[in-house]
């Protein structure tokens, strides 16, 4: 658990473990709704370069996905941001101006 505070406001954030959690079910939404919209558009952009990768044209026109590169990268993506979730927020939280008070756990 991380305790923020903004100095201006005197406004008090307590960073929890369940971020990840919740980065996990939501994935690239939680980034979203927390404003962090670095890694958002930095997450889109990773899915939509494995997404090109990973489909191709078959012979009749239809679009298939190759091999089975796409579902682990993309498993592994998700993993990452997930276990980086509280991490991210964190340093997102710091470059708004605020100050780590306390590191608890």
């Amino acid at each position: 658990m991380v305790i923020l505070k903004n100095p201006q406001t005197d406004d008090v954030k307590i960073i929890r473990d369940r971020v990840r959690f919740f980065a996990t079910i939501f994935g690239i939404l939680y980034f979203a709704y927390m404003g962090i919209w670095r890694h958002f558009f930095s997450y889109a952009f990773i899915f939509a370069v494995l997404f090109m990768i990973g489909i191709r044209i078959s012979e009749m026109g239809f679009i298939e996905f190759g091999d089975s590169f796409f579902g682990y990268s993309l498993g592994v993506l998700h993993v990452t941001y997930a276990f980086s979730a509280k991490k991210i927020v964190v340093k997102s939280y710091l470059r708004k101006g605020w100050v780590r008070v306390a590191d608890k756990g």
